[in-house]
């Protein structure tokens, strides 16, 4: 008989007693041990099991005695049994309303504490740990009373805090800053309660994230996280250094079991197979039970102190994660480096539930509006700058990323809750975005404009809450101020770069004629602007008891600037008109299947009027025909459900329909003006009616696709899967790669037949000098395929919520024709439409139009906020495209100091300064924090 088989079958009497329990375990263990040695001990091993195997024979069983003489006999290898080291690290893996609604989340985490508190009671050398802020503050708010004891085990060393971030999140959709405050908010937060260093939060626990974008060491290191403990996106070493572009490293653990164990032998027999494999004395066994919280049992203990017990065994001893880290990273060992991203795990995770990616990504962008509006009130209008306001926001924001949140595997009462906290979101981030638009517009010196100072007006308090829902996709609120024929807009631009574009503006219960309306600059320059809409009097209902006129309007301003417009009566010339009959157009004017061309300065577009596909796509900058097939469709599919999880995976596709071939498309409007043309239309397919208004704008280069998905078609468990997405065939020739948006970056990804995840966009590389950009203000699942660019804008999935996407959606799409450098700033437009208030006559300090500072870089800002421990600004700027950048930044007043920082405001290094003017160096896909003090 083998070895092996000699094993094999003295394993199969495990079971039959604890002591057969224990030499078999002990014995398999050995095995190992030996195979770590270069079968040193395969002789040894091989008597004992022949005497083990005998007295079998003889008893019919395995006895205690029979252990012990086994053991006697192998006992002078117990030395090297014990050189290695198994560190036991129990947590209580709680995920954020996975399956739930926050309630039991608190209940749950609540109910585990309290276990853990009481098994640290009784068991003196019981270590636990436990990540996620948030888990901390449900402490806080809903069990105060515990919260001492859980800081006496900190300080005790046996409470292990793994919480550097706000929650476990998903680490491909949030933003970069996004996944920078996680780790400021949870170490401002910890630090404070808990009373212990922030430096000491330096461990990234995340083991159920679904994937790792490639940017992921940047964000950590630059925040002082040295570790990093996963589970999933990975297959390789077990520890290895996590690289970024930029360099950048952390030191990771790669679970090659799993996290949610219970403790049996398979833990510690495992352990010289790590040991070989990774070249190290050390090895790490995570328990407890997990998901729905609960952690390690009284079992689980008790095992782990048999083991111990036993000699046979590693050195088992209750620990730390930290003290694995230090151990392997003292070990001498140089660890392999891997330097791309840790993807995909799911890609059903990249639409499933798509409004609460919709919450995300609204949320973040007003969030950095906010913050940026607030320090330019600050600067320019000497607004308090009251950074901790924003703390709640974020911390709703940040808790919506967590890996079962944002992902969108939750069920129905996930999505409620989310969408729930994004609503308070917006009611903070809002209502501060205009508190601080009009501090600034209060200090405009505004008393050279003719105001007509009518007060016979309803125009005052008009269009309260107007843009602030979803109607309008959650723009900043911009109530009139304004009364009479005169009327001030005051526009801001929340970006970091100049905006030149068509901008819509809403002036409420205005009388002016619309032949004989001007809307001029700060210099009393006529702009180029055409009346969009217009809901008059006649019309039922009108808004709330008012009406509107809107204009679209030419309007240039600098980096995170303001500029001032006049609406005003123009002079009326020539005399009275004599009423006369329209003119009557003849049915072949306009009654015709002719395809439908919208054309600007930039783009030739031409639709087919029947399928309304666009059939033709020219670049007239570059004479390009980018596009000269059909494109720019709707596609619906029925996925295969084949493999299970539908929210977590997009099955295989086994129908696919263009809906715009299939369906009666009926177009609704044609509209050409000066400032746009304009085709809408609708068709309906099955249950499902999808309407899209495609606009280009003068001077742009974007197709503009508003569309609303009303989605009703639900799954059919084991059958099918519906989804909707929207599709670009291009016609140059493709390089077979795409541009992805990814936190703090770009990352260029071979063409896949699946989805994959990107912030708002999907470049198609190939031999053009402009390329097709599909833009999406909402989405993150993108697929280039061949030559087809996709998104994904709604799936059903069946389990576990089986209506996640039924309902109204309103998505913005765009198709840019654009160099590559350019696609982030056409998605950053879509994402971040330019604000307004309406003024009225005042004196003030500034002019009609300014900026805050003036700032000259390539590099893009991902933060304009206030410092955290004091009144100061702080700006977060990173090179998304290997191109190192230099940013200088011209204040109007001198600086007094000037600071390179770390992600959570210590201060590193001095920067120099020329009066009020201060330049940094932005290492090469890299990322830095500057703070500024006056």
């Amino acid at each position: 008989m083998s070895h092996l088989a000699k094993l094999k079958q003295i394993n199969a009497e495990r079971e039959k007693s604890k002591w057969a329990e224990r030499i078999c375990s002990e014995l398999v263990y050995l095995d190992h041990l030996s195979e770590l040695h270069g079968g040193k001990f395969d002789a040894r091993i091989e008597e004992a099991l022949d005497a083990l195997l005998a007295r079998i024979e003889e008893d019919g069983t395995i006895t205690s005695k029979t252990v012990t003489d086994i053991e006697g006999m192998l006992a002078d290898l117990a030395p090297a049994a014990k050189k290695i080291t198994q560190i036991y690290v129990a947590h209580a893996h709680i995920d954020m309303n996975w399956q739930w609604g926050y309630n039991e989340t608190v209940a749950v985490t609540l109910d585990t504490f309290r276990t853990m508190l009481n098994l640290m009671k009784e068991y003196p050398d019981f270590t636990f740990a436990q990540s996620q802020a948030s888990t901390y503050e449900i402490v806080e708010k809903y069990c105060p009373e515990m919260l001492e004891e859980i800081k006496a085990r900190v300080h005790e060393g046996r409470w292990e805090v793994t919480a550097a971030e706000w929650v476990e999140p998903d680490k491909n959709m949030p933003s970069g800053e996004s996944l920078t405050r996680q780790i400021l908010q949870a170490k401002k937060y910890l630090s404070r309660l808990l009373d212990i260093p922030a430096e000491s939060l330096d461990m990234d626990f995340v083991p159920d994230t679904f994937g790792h974008a490639a940017t992921i060491p940047e964000v950590l290191a630059n925040a002082g996280v040295r570790y990093m403990y996963h589970c999933r996106g990975h297959e390789g070493p077990a520890l290895y250094h996590y690289e970024a572009p930029s360099g950048k490293r952390v030191l990771c653990f790669w679970e090659p079991t799993w996290y949610n164990k219970n403790i049996g032998p398979q833990c510690f027999e495992y352990a010289p197979v790590f040991c070989r494999q990774e070249k190290q004395n050390v090895s790490l066994c995570v328990y407890g039970v997990g998901d729905h919280g609960g952690g390690p049992t009284r079992l689980d203990i008790e095992k782990i102190l048999a083991y111990r017990s036993w000699p046979l065994t590693p050195t088992i001893r209750f620990g730390t994660y930290h003290e694995f880290f230090k151990a392997v990273e003292a070990s001498g060992v140089e660890f392999p480096v891997v330097d791309s991203e840790r993807n995909f795990v799911f890609t059903g995770c990249y639409t499933t539930q798509s409004r609460i990616k919709m919450a995300n990504r609204i949320a973040e962008a007003r969030a950095f509006e906010s913050e940026s509006l607030a320090v330019s009130a600050s600067l320019l209008a000497q607004r308090p700058l009251v950074e901790s306001r924003f703390d709640e926001p974020w911390r709703n924001i940040l808790f919506g990323h967590f890996h079962d949140i944002l992902p969108g595997s939750g069920t129905i009462e996930t999505r409620e809750y989310a969408l729930g906290k994004f609503q308070e979101t917006l009611g903070v981030l809002q209502t501060s975005a205009a508190a601080s638009m009009r501090a600034i517009a209060a200090c405009i010196d505004t008393s050279s404009i003719p105001f007509d100072g009518n007060p016979a007006t309803r125009s005052e308090g008009a269009g309260v809450g107007y843009g602030t829902g979803a109607a309008q996709l959650f723009t900043l609120p911009s109530a009139e101020r304004g009364r009479g024929l005169v009327r001030v807009v005051h526009v801001f631009n929340p970006t970091a770069y100049e905006r030149e574009e068509m901008t819509e503006i809403v002036v409420w219960d205005y009388a002016g004629e619309n032949e004989y309306t001007a809307i001029t600059d700060a210099d009393g320059n006529e702009l180029f602007f055409t009346l969009a809409a217009e809901m008059n009097k006649q019309q039922n209902p009108q808004y709330w008891g008012h009406t509107y006129k809107k204009y679209l309007v030419r309007v240039k301003i600098a980096p995170f600037g303001y500029t001032t417009l006049i609406v005003k009566p123009k002079a009326q010339k020539g005399r009275m008109p004599i009423p006369k009959r329209a003119s009557e157009r003849t049915d072949q004017s306009y009654i015709h299947d002719k395809p439908v061309v919208l054309e600007n300065e930039n783009l030739f577009a031409v639709f087919d009027k029947k399928t309304a596909h666009l059939i033709e796509l020219r670049d007239k900058r570059t004479g390009e025909r980018l596009i000269t097939e059909p494109s720019c469709f709707f596609r619906y599919v029925e996925e295969n459900p084949r493999y299970r999880m539908t929210s977590w995976r997009v099955g295989p596709y086994m129908k696919v329909v263009d809906l715009n071939e299939t369906c009666t498309v009926k177009i609704t409007e044609i509209t050409e003006n000066i400032a746009f043309r304009r085709m809408a239309y609708t068709f309906e397919q099955d249950e499902n009616t999808v309407t899209a208004v495609v606009t280009l704008r003068s001077g742009s280069d974007v197709l503009d696709f508003d569309v609303t998905i009303d989605f009703k078609k639900t799954a059919i468990r084991d059958k099918m899967v519906p989804q909707i997405s929207f599709v670009v065939p291009v016609s140059y020739k493709t390089n077979g790669r795409s541009l992805c948006e990814i936190p703090y970056g770009t990352l260029e990804r071979d063409a896949l037949a699946f989805d994959v995840p990107s912030h708002g966009s999907i470049g198609v590389l190939g031999e053009s000098e402009h390329i097709i950009a599909l833009l999406a203000d909402t989405k993150y699942g993108f697929r280039h395929f061949e030559n087809e660019a996709q998104v994904t804008l709604v799936r059903n999935a069946c389990d576990p919520d089986p209506y996640s996407d039924s309902g109204i959606h309103r998505i913005r799409l765009g198709v840019a024709a654009c160099t590559p450098e350019e696609s982030d700033r056409r998605a950053r437009a879509l994402m971040h439409p330019l604000p307004y208030v309406s003024g009225d006559c005042h004196t003030g300090t500034l002019p009609l139009c300014g900026a805050p500072f003036a700032i000259n870089t390539d590099a893009r800002v991902s933060a304009l906020k206030g410092a955290e421990d004091c009144d100061v600004i702080v700006l977060r700027l990173y090179d998304p495209n290997g191109k190192a950048n230099e940013a200088k930044l011209t204040f109007e007043k001198p600086i007094r100091t000037a600071t390179l920082t770390d992600s959570n405001e210590n201060p590193l290094a001095a920067l120099k300064l020329n009066g009020n003017e201060v330049s940094v160096v932005i290492p090469t896909r890299g990322v830095v924090t500057v703070k500024i003090m006056f």
